[in-house]
């Protein structure tokens, strides 16, 4: 899939944003409060959020290959959505996965139709390395321990 070229610079390491990344597919879960937008045959990451008057709701997220952001709300005001019929359904609440998450799912099965399956790179969330990492990743966590050794060792005395 082409995107268009940006002048973009990278401001958290590859190894954070691939944790990010699998803390955020656990939201497309059986326990997550997304389950409504996960994809057909493909990963996906993603968040529903919701105000506390439930005016506005979205689900933010993304496969590997494509981020969207689904918006529900007025666009002349905040109203509350829920106890209200929209697109013919009654929605007695909106959260984020009410009508958003079902949205980005129908939306992303269509707009990745046929493209090929991509995968989030794997990475461990616990104090072990990532499963696989960028190099420039592990020069960096490696600085970063013999940092924070040389700290603990300025403790001890």
């Amino acid at each position: 899939m082409s995107t268009p070229s940006a002048s973009c610079s990278q401001v958290m390491s590859a190894t954070a944003a691939d944790q990010v990344t699998l803390t955020l597919q656990s939201v497309l879960t059986s326990k997550g409060t997304g389950t409504a937008a996960t994809l057909t045959g493909r990963p996906a990451a993603g968040k529903t959020g919701t105000t506390d008057k439930m005016d506005n709701a979205w689900f933010i997220g993304y496969t590997p290959q494509l981020a969207t952001a689904i918006w529900t709300g007025h666009s002349d005001g905040y109203y509350a959505m829920n106890g209200q019929y929209i697109g013919g359904r009654y929605y007695a609440t909106m959260y984020g996965a009410d009508l958003p998450a079902p949205m980005f799912k129908t939306y992303m099965d269509a707009a990745l139709a046929g493209e090929p399956v991509e995968s989030f790179n794997q990475v461990s969330l616990g104090a072990g390395a990532p499963t696989t990492s960028n190099s420039d990743d592990d020069a960096q966590a490696q600085q970063n321990s013999t940092a924070a050794q040389d700290d603990d060792s300025d403790d001890e005395d």
